[in-house]
């Protein structure tokens, strides 16, 4: 199976893209060792770069795209720490009794002890954080500046605000701990407690848990809250505007819910409180008398003998609530927004759900030995099965699928319409815009795409990834056939076979096309290559292990790549048209 034109001609020609130069650029980052210990390499989250821990005489060297660092005898943090805009590079080392936190192959003044793990890096990757050890005492390093002195130094590494403007931690001088928050000591407590430290989401608010006079407390902006002899985890959860929080407590073998600093009524049980979406609701379990019911908003709802903190769920919109409750003997319930429907043989373990657009609640239930579907609590038609993956919205929520199973067939309902039926169909998927849905068929041991209910050609076997769709709704895909692998654009095989075809993609404008390929020489040597546009770049071992294909603009793209011991970055450059 070929395509009836070079590749480069076709993909062209059916993408509209004209007949673009590509040029494959070659940049050597630097040599592998022949052993490649855990945590030796490290790719930066850009893809365009390399740190390699490399041994050099009984020592230890890091190099960064090839350039290479002091020798250390020990290198500790493993792999190297790329900052989050991938500009920096970290790690802590020791030569002799000295250590050193490395930044960019400068070294810090020399420590007793330092930090294995390395530097933490504010989420802009601007700023740079660790603690070190020097004369018996701890202390925390903040871009390049010494902190107060400890007796220890208390979890781990400090913690950046996600703003990165704002940095905290703690530690311990003469038995008590002192929490620091940029730069100033706070209050001191008996101990910091490992539940809950850090910041708002909008960066402003600073929260801990910590203990003093026996006694466990959440601190937020400063201010204790009540005391209590345990502390829920996982601490402290803010609304989406930081303006609300929400925490759980043990006191006396009760359990209280503190929202916005205010105490709860006391229950035998809790689990964890959630705020809805938009930060306005707050909603709990509780166990009272060995019954078990949801508090909304400080109301308690119906007490039930079960009530599934896994399937509560708020709208997206925050304005309304559903949840799934049992009875003993007494069958399974849907309530929504209190009211309560039901009861039916069972709920399933994904129901239920809203639409992304608040509006509709979708429930599958049992009846009997059928599947019912409830819209809003509205009972809908019986089906002899509702698979585990139904509703399936679209991205912008306009839309949604079903697939159900009726007299051993499969059928899809999408937009309350059905359109189409198969024995063996798989999960349906929607394009990114919404408009296109697509889904794979099986018939006698082989497996089509089907888009928009248009077939396309039967092979061996699909990408689960495909369809990718691009910008204009165009779709590309990976198949297999007699062991051959081919990239199919719109039902249309495009290309030459290969041996395999990975990372199937569109550029972001949607007018180029790339992949990985593998070829197979009769040796059966491996060997691995880039294919943009039909175009294809220089044969290597395989892409370097955690590099992935990145588009640095609709006309630029970047991997990595290994050819013998040599890793190359491979910068695609499109000219022309």
């Amino acid at each position: 199976m070929r395509s009836p034109l070079p590749f480069a001609l076709l993909a062209a020609a059916v993408l509209g893209a004209g007949c673009a130069e590509v040029e494959f650029r070659e940049t050597l980052l630097g040599r592998l060792p022949p052993e490649r210990p855990a945590g030796s390499i490290a790719v930066s989250p850009d893809g365009r770069h390399v740190a390699m821990i490399l041994p050099q005489g009984r020592g230890r060297v890091v190099t960064v795209d090839g350039r290479a660092g002091r020798v250390y005898d020990e290198v500790f943090t493993r792999p190297p720490v790329f900052s989050p805009d991938s500009r920096h590079v970290g790690y802590s080392a020791r030569r002799g009794d000295a250590r050193f936190l490395v930044l960019d192959r400068r070294e810090s003044p020399a420590y007793d002890r330092i930090v294995r793990s390395g530097p933490v890096f504010s989420p802009d990757g601007r700023r740079v954080a660790y603690s070190a050890w020097r004369r018996g005492k701890c202390f925390a390093v903040t871009d390049g500046v010494e902190g107060p002195l400890f007796d220890e130094f208390g979890g781990g590494t400090p913690v950046f605000s996600p703003d990165s403007r704002r940095v905290a931690y703690w530690g311990k001088r003469g038995g008590k701990c002192i929490i620091v928050v940029d730069g100033l000591e706070e209050k001191t407590y008996d101990a910091v407690i490992d539940v809950a430290f850090g910041f708002s989401p909008d960066s402003r608010r600073f929260f801990c848990s910590a203990k003093s006079g026996g006694r466990c407390f959440f601190v937020v902006d400063g201010v204790e809250g009540p005391a209590y002899d345990t502390l829920g985890k996982p601490g402290v959860t803010f609304s989406p505007d930081s303006t609300r929080l929400v925490y759980v407590g043990k006191r006396d073998g009760k359990f209280y819910a503190v929202v916005d600093g205010v105490e709860g009524p006391a229950y035998d049980a809790m689990w964890y409180p959630r705020l809805s979406p938009d930060g306005r609701r707050v909603a709990y379990k509780a166990e009272r008398g060995g019954k078990r019911l949801y508090v909304i908003d400080g109301q308690e709802g119906e007490p039930y003998d079960d009530v599934f903190s896994d399937r509560f769920c708020f709208s997206p919109d925050g304005r309304r609530y559903a949840y799934k409750a049992l009875r003993d003997g007494g069958g399974s319930f849907l309530v929504l927004d209190g009211a309560t429907t039901g009861p039916y043989e069972g709920l399933a373990e994904e129901s239920p759900v809203f639409s992304p657009d608040s509006r509709t609640l979708f429930s599958k239930v049992m009846r009997g030995d059928k599947w019912l579907l409830l819209l809003n609590g509205a009972e809908g038609t019986l089906y002899d099965c509702v698979s585990r993956d139904s509703p399936i919205f679209s991205p912008d929520g306009r839309r949604v699928a079903l697939q159900i199973r009726r007299g051993g067939r499969w059928l899809f309902v999408v937009d309350g319409v059905e359109v189409a039926e198969h024995s063996h169909p798989s999960a349906p998927r929607f394009s990114p815009d919404g408009k296109r849905f697509s889904y794979a068929a099986w018939d006698g041991g082989k497996i089509a795409l089907v888009v928009d209910g248009v077939e396309g050609p039967f092979f061996d076997a699909i990408d689960d990834a495909g369809p990718v769709y691009g910008a204009d709704g165009r779709f590309v895909y990976a198949a297999t056939e007699k062991g051959k692998s081919y990239v199919v654009l719109d039902h249309e095989v495009v290309s030459p076979p290969y041996d395999g075809v990975r990372a199937v993609a569109f550029g972001p404008d949607g007018r180029h096309l790339v992949c990985g390929v593998r070829h197979k020489d009769e040796a059966g040597a491996v060997r691995h290559s880039l294919v943009v546009d039909g175009h294809e770049g220089p044969l290597y071992d395989d892409l370097l292990e955690g590099s992935p294909i990145v588009f640095d603009g609709p006309r630029r793209l970047h991997a990595l790549f290994v050819r013998g011991d040599a890793v190359w970055r491979v910068d695609v450059v499109l000219r022309g048209k």
